[in-house]
């Protein structure tokens, strides 16, 4: 058993980890352990490449991904998938060695509130073109470049607005009152707010 497996074997949810390069949907890419349902934990791990390759490839709520190896989205084979929208909210992981690539003829991927997508140190993104996110929930926009080196976070709220975090004490968590950035930074604004009130002698402690 590898170490990326016996790290999650004793996680409460169904974990599910790739033995082979293939696409996701086929039962053969997953062993014995069988195929990936609603709840479990997907891991990827070195020198797997899985690759998503139709709109239904992943119709299942997913608690994570963790990709050790090369997650695609999109086929250099099958070149049919012009852009890819996600199901449901997703927490993608790419870590040391890990990779992303977008293979859509479009670079187009429509994504959900609740929406990590996290690049670690020594993970990447890659695309033959810069990839532009597009939220469902009010069309906000963001793009991965062409070429992204971790750290590198980008995350939809429940408002469906899509951010991006290239340093890596902005990664984020999401939760009911948004990101963990959102709130420091309303929680600044109104210190700034109660200071400048306070100088105007409007407001006494």
């Amino acid at each position: 058993m590898s170490s990326i497996t016996r790290q999650f074997t004793n996680s409460t949810y169904n974990t599910i980890t790739a033995v082979q390069s293939g696409d996701f949907s086929l039962s053969n890419v997953w062993g014995s352990s069988g195929m990936p349902t609603n709840g479990s934990t997907v891991i990827i791990p070195h020198n797997v490449t899985v690759s998503i390759s139709s709109q239904t490839g992943l119709t299942i709520n997913i608690i994570s991904m963790r990709v050790y190896g090369t997650l695609q989205i999109g086929s250099s084979i099958n070149s049919s998938l012009t852009t890819f929208t996600f199901q449901y909210p997703v927490n993608i992981m790419i870590f040391k060695g890990g990779v992303l690539r977008d293979l859509t003829q479009n670079h187009r991927w429509f994504v959900l509130s609740n929406t990590i997508i996290t690049i670690y140190n020594g993970g990447s993104f890659i695309s033959s073109q810069p990839t532009t996110l597009i939220s469902n929930t009010n069309n906000s926009t963001a793009t991965f470049n062409s070429s992204i080196s971790g750290p590198y976070t980008i995350t939809v709220d429940l408002q469906g607005k899509i951010q991006k975090y290239s340093c890596k004490k902005n990664l984020s968590v999401l939760s009911k009152y948004g990101t963990v950035h959102d709130r420091f930074r309303r929680k600044k604004n109104f210190e700034r707010m109660l200071s400048n009130f306070r100088k105007t002698n409007y407001f006494h402690s």
